[in-house]
């Protein structure tokens, strides 16, 4: 909704969809969806968004902003394969609590 404001009038906009898939210490991946009690998953993807937003600023995101949420160290690798292939391609992101 933040995308309808003033400001934003007459801009190309674009939103993007992400999939999540985790890596243990032994390299093994799973999908976030495959990640078993819910609770689990829920938090795994509530400290990803928090840190994301926390490291990257995004403009359009007002919570985490200004303090870090996070409960729990993540590396995180961004790969973009959109038709917009510059914004956030092979970026690292280091999540720390």
């Amino acid at each position: 909704m933040k995308l309808h404001a003033p400001e934003f009038d007459g801009l190309s906009k674009h939103i993007y969809f992400g999939t999540f898939v985790f890596l243990d210490n032994k390299r093994k991946s799973m999908p976030l969806e495959f990640i078993q009690l819910y609770e689990d998953a829920k938090n795994l993807l509530s400290n990803l968004e928090a840190g994301l937003i926390y490291n990257l600023k995004p403009e359009l995101n007002t919570i985490y902003l200004s303090k870090n949420h996070a409960r729990f160290n993540m590396f995180v690798n961004i790969e973009n394969h959109s038709s917009r292939p510059i914004l956030l391609n092979n970026k690292h992101v280091s999540i720390q609590r």
